[in-house]
């Protein structure tokens, strides 16, 4: 019985080394042409899926709004408004509508 378990643990190593010396090729045969098969494959896909994203990224800018910064006036009545939110939230009073 002893020589059984011998053999089954000499056998597990074997398999394991062989093991992980193929998922270590396999792991680096994946890294060198993964980026390879993600510019051949994927890109055009993703290009094909896309297109209102492809072209120059200043394109269009001109029509776009222009984003202005609030006054302080406009920063401290929205923070008031949150903190009014907020303090109906918690009190469970909720906002009343007329």
């Amino acid at each position: 019985m002893a020589a059984r378990t011998l053999t089954g643990r000499l056998a597990k190593r074997l398999v394991m080394s062989f093991v992980a010396t193929a998922a270590t090729g396999i792991a680096g045969y994946a890294g060198k042409k993964a980026p390879q098969l993600i510019e051949d494959k994927l890109m055009p896909k993703l290009r094909d899926a896309a297109p209102q994203f492809s072209g120059d990224v200043t394109e269009g800018l001109a029509e776009r709004p222009e984003v202005r910064p609030l006054s302080s006036a406009q920063r401290d009545a929205r923070r008031r408004q949150r903190a009014a939110h907020r303090e109906a939230r918690r009190t469970g009073s909720g906002a009343k509508e007329d």
